[in-house]
């Protein structure tokens, strides 16, 4: 075979592969899950309460280091 037969079938299947690649990695949309907005509104307050009861507990790890951290400084100057 000519170069450019190799060369026009290596740009051909790399087309074919982009355009698979496209097709396979497009965003879909996500479907409805509640038909009762009552019961969506619930879920959303309930991640939401998950969401804040977590962040809370690490902002309280983050204090505990913090102090700890400051410790040193303390020692130094005459503080406990």
């Amino acid at each position: 075979l000519p170069a450019r037969w190799r060369v026009a079938g290596i740009a051909a299947a790399l087309a074919v592969l982009i355009g698979t690649g496209a097709l396979l990695l497009r965003p879909t949309r996500p479907a409805d899950t509640y038909d009762d907005p009552m019961l969506a509104y619930a879920e959303v307050q309930r991640a939401f309460n998950e969401m804040a009861v977590r962040m809370n507990k690490g902002l309280e790890q983050t204090a505990a280091v913090q102090e700890m951290l400051g410790a040193p400084e303390r020692i130094i100057n005459g503080n406990k």
